[in-house]
């Protein structure tokens, strides 16, 4: 039987008598990036910019993907986002 309490992450963190194993099996985990990038005891700025660097990547590429579409035909740059 597993014994389930409320820590803080400073807690979870800095005990290492803790099994930080999460059961994929369960019903009750979610196998999410934070897991698998072992970032649970990162800085909270550190997963900003995880989520933040998607979003980021679209606007430098909007910086230089519709000129060039603009200049050599929107076809190819169109099939080439389908793509990625």
């Amino acid at each position: 039987m597993t014994a389930w309490f409320n820590c803080t992450a400073e807690e979870w963190c800095e005990n290492e008598d803790w099994n930080h194993k999460i059961d994929w099996d369960s019903r009750f985990s979610l196998q999410n990036w934070i897991e698998q990038l072992g970032a649970a005891c990162a800085p909270r700025s550190a997963i900003g910019a995880l989520g933040s660097s998607y979003f980021l990547g679209w606007v430098v590429s909007l910086l230089f993907v519709s000129r060039l579409a603009d200049k050599y035909g929107r076809r190819d740059f169109f099939l080439g986002g389908m793509v990625v």
